[in-house]
């Protein structure tokens, strides 16, 4: 249970960083996905092509860097699992899940670009072209979720800026 408060803790905290980041609610969901779509689609090296693409389009470079996160210690065995499977689907050859995790295990169980290469051109393929299938609907989906987010939270924000300066006006005349 005490995860589960802390996980929620955590969450919290980086949603209300991201809503309060600087920059436009374009620029914000626009680094939220970009950082969405390389953090799927690019299995090393997100963060600093997440930088590099959100000075190019003019996007929020921190929220960038920090949504490639989403590829991490806890998350990416799942998602290259998932991955791979989405895109073994697509090329029409599918994998079962108990061969992706058998292939994927080994790479990380003993990490040598030979052992990446013994897992096959295949494999990576697959996990390739599901990573991009799914971080390009996540990246889409996160844009426009981010933006709502950010453009409800500022104006909302506005309104008991508002409220607390009529609350002050009608206080100091009495």
């Amino acid at each position: 249970m005490k995860l589960f408060k802390n996980l929620w803790r955590l969450i919290k905290k980086y949603y209300y960083k991201m809503i309060r980041a600087d920059g436009t609610p374009h620029a914000i969901a626009l680094g939220f996905a970009i950082g969405m779509f390389l953090g799927t689609a690019i299995p090393l090296g997100q963060a600093v092509l997440a930088i590099l693409f959100a000075i190019l389009l003019k996007a929020n470079k921190i929220v960038a860097f920090a949504v490639t996160w989403v590829s991490n210690p806890y998350t990416t065995p799942f998602m290259y699992l998932g991955f791979c499977y989405v895109g073994s689907r697509v090329i029409g050859e599918p994998l079962s899940i108990h061969q992706i995790e058998v292939m994927v295990k080994s790479i990380f169980t003993d990490f040598t670009l030979a052992k990446c290469w013994d897992a096959g051109f295949y494999i990576i393929i697959s996990y390739i072209i599901g990573g991009t299938i799914i971080g390009g609907i996540a990246s889409i989906i996160s844009y426009f979720v981010t933006k709502r987010m950010v453009i409800k939270y500022r104006y909302l924000k506005k309104i008991r800026k508002e409220k607390r300066k009529k609350e002050a006006m009608i206080n100091h005349h009495k």
